[in-house]
């Protein structure tokens, strides 16, 4: 009985923990997308040797890949692949596939959040931009927060109609930001708990199944 409502619990806290991180990489990668779009648009794209940042080893620039924040070339066997979701004018969620060198992927985890949150909790109301530069074949619009005043001149109809939609939205509230920041600690050590708990409960049951091993019981023959 005990292990029938256990074993669920554990299971469901693990997921958990995977499911917070990957989410808190995921708002990394947008953040970070979103800081060198804007730096690429002001100064232009980095000329990189076409060699690959990881092995460097010579990649042809027709059919190598490159990594979507420092514009490196990479091989196919250095290349790592993120589904980055992104949220179209019609309101649709769609996820496309983008590519990452190693060390940007480092970069992001090892980023604190609270740099996220503050401009989060500092920025004005969502807006949609143009990101046709993550992929060669993906031409769509995600919702980020880009630095204010900041206005794409090839915006259509549609995209100035929810800008004045989402002015009206609210302000971000600056608690909501903290527990984004805060989130991932905090379901750890609610997971570390749940751990805890677990095998203090089921510590009886191990010592007497470890016991029944070690000592098992022999029918006496009649």
């Amino acid at each position: 009985m005990i292990k029938t409502l256990v074993v669920p619990s554990m299971a469901t806290g693990y997921l958990t923990i995977l499911k917070y991180a990957h989410c808190s990489e995921m708002k990394k990668i947008t953040w970070l997308l979103r800081k060198r779009h804007a730096t690429f648009k002001e100064s232009g794209r980095p000329n990189r040797p076409p060699v690959c940042v990881t092995c460097t080893a010579p990649i042809s620039k027709v059919k190598g890949h490159t990594c979507k924040l420092c514009s490196g070339y990479l091989c196919r066997s250095c290349r790592v692949q993120r589904k980055v979701a992104i949220v179209g004018l019609a309101g649709f969620l769609d996820q496309h596939k983008v590519t990452f060198c190693g060390r940007c992927l480092q970069q992001v985890r090892e980023m604190s959040p609270l740099e996220i949150a503050k401009e989060y909790a500092a920025g004005v109301a969502k807006q949609t931009i143009s990101y046709a530069s993550i992929d060669s074949s993906v031409s769509s619009s995600m919702y980020i927060w880009p630095v204010k005043g900041r206005f794409d001149a090839s915006w259509t109809k549609q995209d100035q109609i929810l800008k004045q939609k989402n002015k009206n939205q609210k302000r971000p509230n600056v608690n909501v930001a903290l527990w984004e920041a805060t989130k991932d600690k905090i379901a750890v050590a609610m997971a570390l708990y749940l751990v805890s708990a677990t095998l203090t409960l089921l510590q009886p049951f191990l010592i007497k199944a470890i016991l029944e091993k070690l000592n098992p019981v022999t029918s006496s023959p009649t």
